[in-house]
């Protein structure tokens, strides 16, 4: 039971650990970024986090398997862009939207992120056995989440 990273084996314990970075960064940088967005411009928070997040996610996927531990600091760096899409985009909604519309958008908002996590890992998947590599994983959810970011439900 071995996760592949590159060409080395990694164990699980190993993939845990990418994992565990990465909710560790995202629990600390959560609060912060809630408590920024109570003071400041959420709009600007939110894409320059999601801007963040992207930009990292696209430099990971050229870290080579002589840098694992490259590789684990973007992880965390990963955990902070998203929190702050996490928790700047639900006080959004709740400005934009009212009432029983508001449940609505909330509701498709957090339904979106696991449907959108499994579909990262469902096309992350497909890439990498196409390309035989997982590098193009990373790139493939990218653009896929660019997309749906830069969709028309989403000015």
């Amino acid at each position: 039971n071995k996760c592949v990273f590159s060409s080395n084996t990694v164990t699980k314990v190993t993939f845990l650990f990418l994992s565990t970075v990465f909710i560790c960064s995202f629990m600390v940088a959560a609060p912060i970024f809630g408590y920024l967005g109570d003071r400041f411009n959420r709009k600007v928070i939110l894409s320059c986090g999601i801007f963040f997040w992207s930009v990292v996610t696209l430099l990971s996927s050229f870290i080579s398997k002589e840098h694992y531990w490259l590789f684990v600091l973007s992880r965390g760096l990963v955990g902070i862009g998203e929190s702050s899409y996490s928790s700047i985009s639900p006080t959004i909604i709740g400005d934009l939207y009212t009432n029983n519309s508001r449940t609505m958008m909330l509701s498709v908002f957090y339904l979106a992120i696991p449907l959108g996590s499994g579909l990262g890992y469902i096309l992350g998947s497909g890439a990498k056995d196409a390309a035989e590599d997982w590098h193009f994983a990373l790139r493939v959810s990218l653009s896929s989440s660019s997309l749906s970011a830069c969709s028309p439900g989403n000015t």
